[in-house]
């Protein structure tokens, strides 16, 4: 049932943000707005309210917008990258020296037809519920439209759950990308700290010539899930090292319900082998043979 209702959080985050309040009133979150086609996160002046956006606030980036991150910036409520396909993909960039922490959800989906949205980590820090077990970095978790989330990590840390892709067929389309050695993705501090690949969804790792970031969950007793139908790419086509085996994905918990794995671009010196089980702990790890 929890599993259930983790798949859910998606399409619930869609709704309202609420706090609870006196009895006959709901504390709703004041929206803020990227204004600028392009600009850095912590100038004022590129947002609709002039000033860096903090505290209890639901920020938005919108329709062919950038907004770039390479300092610390206050903490906020909600986070959501949204676009529509003829103004082009909202998108976040979070650079070497960033550190943003979230309270809830950190949305990278649209809310409409044919919605385009892409994160970018290169750097820094990302936390997401970092004062609330409730919310989950989403990406392309839409369940009633079509569309297509790229959410790309070649550097820098995220914290916390995250959930890829719709739990429904033929609707929004998440991609999650480890891009080179530099990136990571650790379990959050709560309890409910999960790790979800639907099955509109594409898990991606990209290897550099050392190898691939990890998503290490182990810190979590949450479980990760790769559902059927989701897609699991393995890239070694800039793979310049030598025989090891290299965590991918690792928890405490993988359940593995059919998801397709497929290993490419490897030279032909090496021979390539995908485990579920390593030094006891599951995951998936791809253990190289240099021949």
């Amino acid at each position: 049932m929890k599993t259930k209702l983790f798949a859910l959080l998606g399409l619930l985050a869609a709704t309202s943000f609420c706090l609870a309040a006196p009895v006959g009133k709901i504390a709703e979150p004041a929206r803020v707005d990227f204004v600028e086609k392009k600009g850095n996160w912590k100038d004022g002046r590129n947002w609709s309210t002039k000033k860096t956006p903090q505290g209890f606030v639901r920020v938005h980036v919108n329709d062919g917008r950038t907004a770039f991150i390479n300092s610390a910036v206050p903490q906020i409520y909600h986070v959501g990258v949204y676009g529509k396909k003829e103004a082009g993909a909202g998108t976040l960039v979070i650079e070497e020296g960033a550190n943003l922490k979230i309270d809830t959800f950190a949305m990278i989906w649209g809310n409409s037809e044919n919605s385009q949205s892409a994160f970018e980590m290169k750097g820094g820090q990302l936390t997401v519920c970092a004062s609330s077990d409730e919310g989950a970095f989403l990406v392309g978790t839409g369940g009633t439209f079509s569309g297509n989330s790229v959410a790309t990590i070649s550097g820098g840390k995220i914290i916390g759950p995250l959930l890829v892709g719709s739990t429904l067929r033929n609707t929004h389309v998440g991609r999650l990308v480890m891009n080179g050695s530099k990136g990571a993705i650790i379990a959050g501090k709560y309890e409910r700290s999960y790790f979800l690949i639907n099955p509109s969804a594409t898990l991606e790792f990209i290897f550099d010539e050392k190898g691939v970031g990890a998503i290490d969950y182990t810190e979590s007793p949450s479980l990760c899930r790769l559902e059927p139908g989701a897609t699991v790419i393995i890239d070694g086509s800039k793979y310049k090292g030598g025989s090891k085996t290299i965590p991918l994905l690792t928890a405490r918990r993988v359940d593995d319900n059919g998801a397709r794995i497929e290993v490419k671009g490897f030279d032909s010196s090496y021979q390539t082998e995908v485990l579920k089980l390593h030094s006891k702990l599951p995951g998936v790890y791809l253990k190289i043979v240099k021949k």
